[in-house]
């Protein structure tokens, strides 16, 4: 009975985090589910279409991980204090980028300092990138979200090692991974 658990175990991470189940984590290790209980793969209800800006779009998830969006990226990649609309950047997420975000209505430049460590700590891509993006957004339901296409990590704190685990497991996987 309990090598029959202990296979049933192993058969649920294969089809999580490998194998041919056709999620994001089929692309192999590192699986962003490895990261902690804070990751989440909301579902990919919404097609990842371009709108005409500035039409405003509602997304099923908060924060959103996919879904329509505006034809233009922000460039360049960064930490933008004064915010960018959500519709803009899943496009950047669309190409293969992180969006770290945070919630903070009485600032929080401690976050932002942690958040900003954790791009600054990344090295360069193959395109010769670091495509983040650090951004507040007002609207989510935690103070701080690492977001990947089709992935989030949120919490209520900074957990550089959880994110750093995020990023290596979902940076530069996307539709478009290209700069």
């Amino acid at each position: 009975m309990r090598r029959m658990h202990w296979i049933a175990g192993v058969a649920l991470l294969l089809a999580a985090c490998g194998g041919d189940s056709g999620d994001a984590c089929s692309d192999g290790p590192p699986c962003a589910l490895d990261c902690g209980p804070e990751v989440d793969a909301p579902p990919k209800s919404q097609a990842a279409v371009h709108i005409a800006e500035p039409t405003p779009i509602t997304y099923d998830a908060n924060p959103p991980a996919s879904g329509p969006h505006w034809p233009m990226w922000q460039e360049p990649w960064g930490a933008y204090p004064g915010g960018l609309p959500r519709e803009r950047w899943v496009h950047n997420l669309e190409h293969g980028g992180i969006v770290l975000a945070y919630n903070c209505p009485d600032g929080c430049d401690d976050v932002v300092g942690e958040l900003t460590t954790i791009m600054s700590a990344t090295p360069p891509d193959r395109f010769n990138e670091q495509r983040f993006l650090i951004v507040p957004d007002a609207q989510m339901p935690h103070k701080v979200a690492a977001i990947a296409w089709g992935w989030r990590w949120q919490s209520e704190s900074v957990d550089m090692n959880g994110i750093r685990c995020f990023v290596n497991a979902r940076y530069d996987r996307a539709p478009e991974s290209i700069p």
